[in-house]
């Protein structure tokens, strides 16, 4: 009798395992928005989607790098706050 080995996630063109993809209300959940938000963002191509048939998805991944993009850096020193 064979072991059965675990099989690896598929990836992608990357080769990075596939990782899970986000339904619009799951993405305004973690940015902390309203659903309609999203879509704007959607229709203003400003954050990286997929489009099957007509469901939208969105890669972790993706999330992850709009918020790192949206981040505004502070104009003063934080030592010489206090």
């Amino acid at each position: 009798m064979t072991a059965i080995r675990p099989t690896k996630p598929p990836a992608d063109k990357t080769g990075k395992p596939d990782e899970k993809m986000l339904k619009p209300r799951e993405v305004a959940a973690i940015l902390q928005v309203s659903i309609c938000s999203i879509y704007r963002m959607i229709d203003r191509r400003e954050i990286p989607f997929y489009r099957f048939t007509h469901k939208l998805r969105f890669r972790a991944s993706d999330v992850e790098k709009y918020v790192e993009r949206c981040r505004v850096e502070s104009l003063r020193d934080p030592r010489s706050l206090g």
